[in-house]
């Protein structure tokens, strides 16, 4: 049995074919001339507060939302819940009696890691204690900043808005993007 293939040159041939030399060069000065005229050598200028309007008022419109759903969060869960100026959550359930949590300082809590819908992402148990040193950037904001607030042997609940949290972006494996998260968590040991 024999096969046999036909030659065929695939680079514009159906082009070539229908269109002689002079053809193309009327068409490569007329693409020159649209592409050189249709250039402006001002730079676009972009008034910032025309566009930095837009984006405020929507960051303001989320913020609002997130706010609304911590609260409605907290109201279902009977919480007594505190905000600071940043838009964190908390509520100490246990006052321990240790030194304050400084910046500097290296921490070890034993904690739960959920989303707002209940979901755990992740927990000490599974993972062991999570240990890091504050206002390093180790951690997202709202738990460095929650932590601040506390003591040595504190239990508390942090609700962090997405800002303080992971953001627009999420961790990229359990915590999807614009998440609230909750963690609730234990200050077990601190190191100077």
């Amino acid at each position: 049995m024999t096969f046999t293939f036909k030659k065929y040159n695939l680079y514009f041939s159906p082009l070539r074919e229908s269109m002689s030399k002079q053809s193309l060069f009327r068409l490569f000065i007329f693409i020159v001339i649209i592409s050189s005229s249709s250039c402006n050598n001002d730079p676009l200028k972009i008034n910032k507060s025309e566009y930095n309007e837009p984006l405020i008022r929507v960051n303001k419109y989320l913020i609002e939302k997130d706010d609304e759903i911590i609260r409605n969060y907290a109201n279902r869960h009977n919480l007594d819940i505190n905000v600071n100026g940043s838009g964190l959550y908390y509520e100490i359930s246990h006052t321990g009696t240790g030194d304050s949590i400084k910046s500097g300082m290296t921490v070890s809590l034993k904690y739960k890691l959920l989303l707002i819908d209940g979901t755990v992402c992740y927990n000490s148990d599974s993972t062991g204690l999570k240990t890091f040193t504050i206002g390093r950037g180790e951690v997202e904001n709202g738990l460095d900043m929650g932590l601040q607030m506390m003591r040595i042997g504190d239990k508390a609940k942090l609700i962090l808005p997405p800002h303080l949290a992971f953001g627009i972006l999420g961790d990229g494996k359990k915590i999807p993007a614009r998440a609230i998260i909750i963690y609730n968590l234990e200050i077990v040991e601190t190191k100077i």
